[in-house]
């Protein structure tokens, strides 16, 4: 199983052509980052940025680690 299966039923609401960040992406760093005992979108950016060579292993990152701003940003 991957990741685009586990998170296929999650809709999609951002602005599309205006996302540089793949949702799939967003998500498995935000979870990846609570699983770490992260307490905050500041807290998970950093973690991913520190992991960014593993975390490339396995989600596309187009556009690097997406900042806390976008992590947090509903839309």
């Amino acid at each position: 199983m991957n990741w685009e299966t586990i998170f296929a039923e999650v809709e999609d609401l951002r602005v599309q052509g205006r996302c540089l960040h793949r949702l799939t992406d967003i998500l498995v760093i935000v979870l990846c980052g609570l699983i770490a005992d992260c307490e905050d979108f500041e807290e998970i950016e950093n973690f991913a940025n520190d992991r960014q060579a593993f975390l490339g292993t396995f989600l596309a990152l187009p556009n690097d680690i997406p900042s806390h701003d976008t992590a947090r940003r509903p839309r």
